[in-house]
């Protein structure tokens, strides 16, 4: 018979395998089947749900005082055992899904670094980089050359100022920047597979994961899809010049979409609480419901293998579960919500 341990272990793993939300049919039943064996199962899901919840929540401060206590510390073990190695973990934070990479991280960095402060930032001469993480609905940071750049919950990004450049990395998430004009530092933001150049401008770039895209509320912005040209489907690299009011998206390996008008006010409505959507591609509304859900949200491969679905509306922040609802409304997704998490599939078709 199993002890305590061993049913806890098996929830740590159930629970990152649903933050990673790549399970198959077969491994979705197999979950079912688990939690419905025992009362044990839900009980253990559920604190270590609670845990990977709070660890979202939680401003660094809090952290610090909290992972003394023994539950949180053991949990947060169990989380970066999960995995088989740091190069995995360290792999899996880059992409900000899988909590065990978030936990392994949180431990290594209270290791190493007593303040662990919000923004690690390292000076060198006329250098400068830092990493910044949004922990809560908004962050705001002022650059070193006097830019602001606002962060959405759950966004990751690095800069790295010189004499030469002004460059930011967005590993995932939405940002908005407003740039101080400086025509010999030209200022870029790069997803991975799509960069933003710019002298001085207001603008919103979004990074989510397969797709990004950049939208101008104010001044201009050259558009770049550096990946492109190594793709092997035969996309073709090009420039895309954007002023205000314009927006484009680009999927990873793909070459920039035509170019589409949105509402300038409308570009980076997340400050206010909005999400806004003008034929957005269905990953791009998931990602964006992911930041700020607690619960995971599971893509059934039927839907995550379809042609992308296209999204056009308008929705709040603070109700994530309506604004995917809705999406059953008007498209054949089957939108399942539970208390411990959200499923969305495709619907057959007859």
């Amino acid at each position: 018979m199993r002890n305590e341990r061993q049913i806890r272990d098996e929830a740590f793993h159930w629970v990152t395998r649903l933050e990673d939300s790549e399970l198959s049919e077969r491994e979705w039943r197999e979950f079912e089947q688990w939690i419905d064996a025992c009362s044990e199962h839900k009980k253990h899901f559920e604190e270590s749900m609670s845990v990977a919840r709070g660890l979202r929540t939680l401003t660094r401060r809090e952290l610090r005082h909290e992972v003394s206590q023994p539950l949180l510390r053991e949990r947060l073990m169990g989380f970066a055992k999960l995995g088989g190695g740091l190069q995995r973990h360290f792999v899996g934070f880059r992409l900000i899904r899988p909590i065990a990479a978030t936990a392994c991280l949180i431990l290594l960095l209270m290791l190493v670094s007593p303040e662990f402060p919000n923004s690690l930032l390292s000076r060198n001469a006329d250098i400068e980089v830092a990493s910044y993480a949004a922990d809560s609905t908004l962050t705001n940071v002022t650059l070193p050359d006097g830019s602001s750049m606002v962060l959405a919950h759950g966004s990751v990004a690095r800069i790295r100022f010189d004499t030469d450049r002004r460059a930011v990395s967005l590993a995932s998430g939405a940002a908005f920047f407003d740039v101080v004009r400086d025509k010999a530092r030209p200022f870029s933001v790069n997803t991975g597979h799509m960069l933003a150049v710019v002298t001085g401008t207001k603008f919103e770039v979004k990074n989510a994961g397969a797709v990004s895209r950049v939208s101008v509320q104010e001044g201009s912005v050259t558009v770049d899809t550096p990946g492109v040209q190594s793709a092997p489907n035969g996309a073709t690299r090009k420039l895309v010049m954007l002023s205000a009011g314009d927006t484009v998206h680009a999927a990873k390996g793909s070459e920039i979409s035509a170019i589409q008008k949105t509402v300038v006010s409308d570009v980076g409505a997340w400050r206010d609480g909005r999400l806004v959507y003008t034929d957005a591609l269905i990953f791009e509304v998931i990602e964006d419901a992911r930041r700020y859900e607690t619960r995971p949200i599971i893509v059934d491969g039927s839907l995550r293998n379809s042609d992308p679905l296209r999204i056009s509306g308008f929705y709040s922040i603070s109700n994530i579960p309506r604004m995917l609802r809705s999406l059953g409304d008007v498209h054949p997704v089957d939108v399942l919500i539970t208390e411990e998490f959200i499923r969305l599939s495709l619907r057959p078709t007859d």
